[in-house]
């Protein structure tokens, strides 16, 4: 490394391969300031020490991880980009870089059939890197201009779709998977937590006062300490496993290889895999605690975005998946109004033979129809239609209470 270099970090080549790799070693971090050329490689070490030092959000530290993936990514970028300074990378050079990854594939082990070698995931990662070093420069004044500025961001978009696991399928799962592995699947889909904060919850991070998890900054998207709530049947039963266990022991029993356990244990309780609406993998259990949640639970996309740690509504969107009965009962609603716009309506806008459940739920319906409606029903003697009502619309009923109670006085 040059003088002007930080001595936290230096690029070895192996002589064999031709790899180029940044790795950490011990010093200080210094420069002579005598205004000399920086190298492309020393000022990616010297990025790379300013993110170990507080690159993250907040002017926190980069973790473990996250350095180490940098490293990588900025490393191939120095052996495939050729340049000795950082002005000298080009646009152009880049773009190519990222098409010969995208071209670039294998022989899959399994099927023997020829795929991609990298994911969308890998290119857009790989950008990323030289992306926000570029910025970083230039936000410095290191460079006079941002030779990426024009650069569009590879694609994201998933190369399998995601499902969600059905109440059966999850019934099933929970009933054939050993104890140990039916309650890490049992907490992936109450918590909406990845594997990684999974297999790093100790007895610590249960708090049964508060009936939730206490979650760490390095977990979380926001980098910031969090909290998610239980179900208090789930809380009882972690508490019950962690009596006479230390704060630093894990909260979860988790193998090895708990990807590979999850196949297996789909296999085991009769679930395909793939299917044409998508495919399972652990974080499926993610997807069906977002599904579950905004389906069942009615829960409101600020509720469904807390629940994913997701920063955006449209990050979220990735975890839903619509379900078919509830899609098709709510078109006939719509496809009802427009009956009732060509063919007429009783005086309160309510097409004969139109379901009360849909009637009371649609938006178009008025308050007057609703509250007439209602009252009603308030008056009805039939038990029947109590009964349904109490089964269909509580929810609705209660939201119209006041409305109620206007009319009969």
């Amino acid at each position: 490394m040059s003088a002007d270099s930080f001595a936290w970090f230096q690029i070895g080549i192996n002589s064999a391969t031709g790899e180029i790799r940044i790795l950490p070693v011990g010093g200080i971090a210094m420069q002579n300031g005598n205004g000399a050329t920086v190298s492309f490689t020393d000022r990616v070490a010297q990025y790379l020490e300013h993110g170990r030092q507080q690159g993250g959000k907040g002017g926190r530290p980069w973790n473990a991880k996250h350095a180490r993936m940098q490293a990588d990514h900025l490393a191939l970028w120095v052996k495939a980009l050729n340049v000795a300074t950082v002005d000298g990378i080009k646009l152009e050079a880049v773009e190519a870089y990222l098409a010969a990854m995208r071209a670039e594939t294998k022989i899959d082990k399994r099927t023997k059939k020829e795929k991609p070698r990298y994911s969308s995931a890998s290119v857009w990662h790989r950008f990323t890197a030289l992306k926000s070093f570029v910025h970083w420069c230039h936000r410095r004044e290191y460079i006079s201009k941002d030779p990426l500025r024009a650069a569009i961001a590879p694609s994201t978009d998933p190369e399998k779709i995601r499902r969600p696991l059905s109440i059966d399928e999850l019934t099933r799962l929970l009933r054939t998977a050993p104890p140990h592995r039916a309650l890490v699947y049992e907490v992936a889909v109450d918590t909406g937590l990845r594997l990684g904060a999974l297999q790093a919850l100790t007895v610590g991070h249960l708090s049964v006062d508060k009936c939730g998890l206490r979650l760490e900054p390095q977990w979380s998207k926001n980098k910031k300490e969090g909290f998610k709530p239980l179900s208090p049947d789930l809380c009882e039963k972690l508490a019950q496993r962690c009596v006479d266990k230390k704060p630093t022991e894990k909260l979860l029993k988790i193998g090895s290889s708990p990807i590979h356990e999850f196949d297996r244990d789909l296999k085991k309780a009769g679930i395909e895999k793939v299917l044409p609406e998508g495919v399972l993998d652990f974080h499926a259990l993610k997807a069906t605690g977002v599904t579950y949640l905004e389906q069942i639970a009615r829960a409101s996309d600020t509720e469904v975005r807390a629940f994913g740690d997701h920063q955006t509504a449209r990050a979220s969107r990735r975890y839903r998946t619509a379900n078919a009965e509830e899609l098709r009962a709510r078109k006939a609603v719509v496809r009802q109004h427009l009956l009732d716009a060509l063919h007429g309506s009783d005086k309160f806008g309510v097409a004969e033979g139109t379901r009360i459940p849909d009637l009371l739920s649609h938006s178009q319906t008025s308050n007057f129809t609703k509250a007439v409606v209602l009252f009603a029903l308030e008056l009805a003697s039939d038990q029947q239609i109590r009964s349904f009502l109490t089964l269909s619309e509580g929810i609705i009923r209660v939201r119209l209470q006041d409305a109620v109670r206007r009319l009969k006085r």
